[in-house]
């Protein structure tokens, strides 16, 4: 799946991700008309965020789809009714969620990632350059 960016501060965001938590005064390290891959797809508090080749997840409003084909090898889980994950990470807690095996089976990988922790870097670069991969053979 590929997202062309169309905005990038939170003043073009709507008041459903300012509620959510989003500022205004944000601006998103992004560019303008550059096209990325999505190596996860994510609901949070009602939005639906993309999980890009900048480790983090960025407000779905902020683009287009431009190709709409998902990798073969994703995941998915709703992670709604699982009382343990939502205890421990609730801050973090991402409601759905479609990406590769360890971002969806392990509820810890995704704060692991956003905190830099080495192994999980690791595993999203290897998952990234295999998405990567499957998006150049098509």
């Amino acid at each position: 799946m590929k997202v062309k960016c169309v905005a990038k501060t939170g003043e073009d965001l709507s008041k459903k991700s300012i509620k959510a938590g989003k500022l205004r005064t944000t601006i998103f390290p992004l560019s303008i008309g550059k096209v990325y891959n999505v190596y996860g797809i994510s609901t949070w508090k009602g939005r639906l965020d993309y999980l890009l080749d900048i480790p983090g997840w960025y407000p779905a409003e902020l683009f287009e789809v431009v190709d709409h084909l998902l990798p073969i090898c994703w995941y998915f889980d709703s992670r709604k009714s699982k009382s343990l994950f939502t205890k421990l990470f609730s801050s973090h807690a991402r409601e759905n969620v479609w990406s590769y095996k360890e971002m969806v089976l392990d509820p810890k990988h995704i704060i692991d990632l956003l905190e830099g922790e080495l192994e999980a870097v690791e595993i999203f670069r290897r998952r990234k350059e295999e998405i990567d991969e499957y998006e150049e053979l098509r």
